[in-house]
């Protein structure tokens, strides 16, 4: 399944499935504690053609992809992302293969709801945590 990895702090895996929010907010699929994101700072989402795009949700500080500040952009498989001050590593194949993801497949949760992780503090003092499952 297509992933973030953050590039600082604790090694983990953020699991996108067809669409993820990054921000501040805490109902965001990935949780970044910085005051430079914004409370829903950035949108990746699955494109029709199986590709992925990232989308600025009109934050203060932008997204950077591939070293230049956009709006709006398509992923390719080892992109690196900017939020903020928080720096992810997009990854759209299974590492263990080498083979792409499966885009299709979404996490399946209880009517409870997504799990519940604890922040991850990153080297860049951002703090991380994520609604979605980690991955083993």
């Amino acid at each position: 399944m297509p992933s973030l990895i953050p590039l600082a702090g604790e090694p983990r895996t953020f699991e996108v499935g067809a669409r993820a929010v990054v921000g501040r907010d805490p109902t965001c699929e990935v949780c970044v504690e910085d005051p430079s994101v914004s409370r829903r700072h950035a949108e990746i989402r699955l494109l029709e053609d199986g590709r992925y795009e990232v989308v600025d949700l009109a934050s203060k500080h932008g997204v950077v992809v591939r070293g230049e500040k956009v709006q709006k952009a398509v992923l390719a498989h080892g992109d690196e992302l900017q939020i903020g001050l928080a720096r992810f590593r997009f990854q759209s194949q299974d590492p263990a293969s080498g083979a792409p993801s499966c885009a299709s497949r979404s996490p399946t949760f209880p009517a409870s709801g997504p799990p519940r992780s604890s922040p991850r503090k990153l080297s860049s003092g951002a703090t991380t945590t994520s609604c979605a499952p980690e991955s083993s």
